[in-house]
């Protein structure tokens, strides 16, 4: 088109104006690209629904607040205490009177660096808190997914039954032309009507389930998008990972690096405890002031104080400390030896389900249409039961319903595996 436009304009002898056509150009592109993005809009995928669910408000405060109050909280470990400003004033009436005052500044020192070791240990909490903000994502993730296969289990449900509904319509029409020619009875027509409404009622209660779960995954993903159609494949066709990685990842799961966190925490302010043989040091410096009738006299002053650790020597924070440190390390023993056993059982299941569900889709489902259609001719010749068609036309739907239920059921595994190991996928 850039081409044209220059030849078509130097063929005349009066330029013509190229906005126009430009314009209508860029017109019909944005057109198409509105086009294109409205039918991307129409599909929504498994890695879009996780998207839109993840990047949710409500998500990012739980995880992101969690951290914060964590950060606050290590905030208050590190800092110093606040200095103290004192004033004191005595007077005595004996004799001539005299007049005391004091003003001094005190400020309490901490001689055996617990401050800072509390410091660390508060900083192994905000770490743990961003990774329960993780193992957050993680249960959201697994949900989500879960929603949006069952979803997609019922939508490709509703496929199977409109089919059936639709060969049941054709079967209808056999018999009637049977029925017409005389070769059929009045008990077929009927037969096949029950087997209609039969159908036709399926077909209702599958597509009020959808709606149940498409509206159960919009909530999930915090949207209210109408008309989507669901894009996936139920059967997961990503390679299984050996299982031997998979246990290897285990300890990399953000609650056993949250308790992690917690245990290395527990030590630091078990440690920070221990020192109570050497306390807090205040140390004041100050101006002192004496006055009576006849002169007044002022001169600086210093002051120091310690506690004796005689009665309290930090028993209670370190039977706390190493209480919290006793309970992470077990938490984290039973969680990775929990996994670590789920692990193992998922990836057989996930293996085997895909094994048997593509073996049952290729040996159930390979001929279905192939006997359904010689099913249907053998019957308009006579040479077949109304019955036996029926029930060769309902055979083929429950072994696609079946073959569906398989694939799900590998889709299941698959995803609890992926949430066992503790990765977004």
């Amino acid at each position: 088109m850039a081409q044209l436009v220059p030849a078509f304009i130097c063929s005349r002898k009066r330029p013509i104006d190229a906005r126009p056509f430009a314009v209508i150009l860029v017109s019909v592109s944005l057109s198409a690209l509105v086009a294109d993005r409205s039918a991307i809009a129409a599909n929504l995928t498994e890695s879009e629904a996780v998207q839109l669910g993840l990047a949710e408000s409500a998500i990012g405060d739980v995880a992101t607040g969690g951290v914060q109050q964590a950060e606050g909280q290590r905030e208050r470990a590190r800092r110093w205490p606040n200095p103290v400003l004192s004033y004191q004033r005595e007077e005595t009436a004996t004799g001539a009177g005299t007049t005391e005052q004091y003003g001094w500044v005190a400020q309490t020192i901490d001689m055996a660096g617990r401050r800072s070791t509390r410091g660390r240990a508060a900083e192994h909490r905000v770490r743990a808190a961003a990774a329960d903000g993780e193992d957050l994502r993680v249960e959201r993730c697994a949900a989500i997914r879960q929603r949006f296969y069952a979803t997609l289990l019922e939508q490709r449900r509703v496929t199977a039954m409109e089919q059936w509904v639709l060969q049941g319509e054709r079967v209808v029409e056999i018999v009637t032309k049977r029925r017409t020619a005389g070769d059929a009875s009045g008990y077929d027509e009927m037969r096949i009507a029950r087997e209609q409404a039969t159908a036709r009622a399926r077909l209702a209660t599958e597509r009020a389930s959808l709606a149940r779960n498409r509206e159960q995954l919009l909530g999930l993903i915090g949207t209210s998008r109408d008309g989507d159609t669901l894009w996936g494949e139920l059967l997961p066709s990503e390679p299984l990972p050996a299982v031997d990685a998979l246990l290897g990842r285990v300890d990399e799961r953000p609650d056993v690096r949250a308790l992690d966190e917690s245990v290395e925490a527990a030590r630091l302010e078990g440690s920070a405890a221990a020192r109570w043989w050497l306390p807090d040091v205040t140390v004041g410096a100050g101006v002192k002031s004496v006055e009576d009738e006849r002169d007044r006299f002022s001169g600086p002053f210093l002051s120091a104080s310690i506690p004796l650790p005689v009665l309290d020597q930090d028993q209670g924070a370190r039977f706390e400390a190493e209480g919290r440190e006793r309970v992470a390390r077990g938490q984290k023993a039973l969680v990775v030896e929990t996994a670590r056993a789920d692990l193992r059982g998922l990836w057989h299941e996930a293996s085997t389900l895909h094994a048997t569900a593509i073996e049952f889709r290729r040996s159930a489902l390979g001929g279905s249409e192939v006997l359904m259609a010689s099913a249907e001719r053998a019957y308009e010749a006579g040479e077949m039961d109304l019955l036996v068609l029926l029930d060769a036309h309902r055979s083929a739907l429950d072994a696609e319903l079946q073959a569906l239920e398989l694939e799900m059921s590998a889709r299941r595994a698959r995803i609890e595996l992926d949430r066992t190991v503790g990765e977004l996928p």
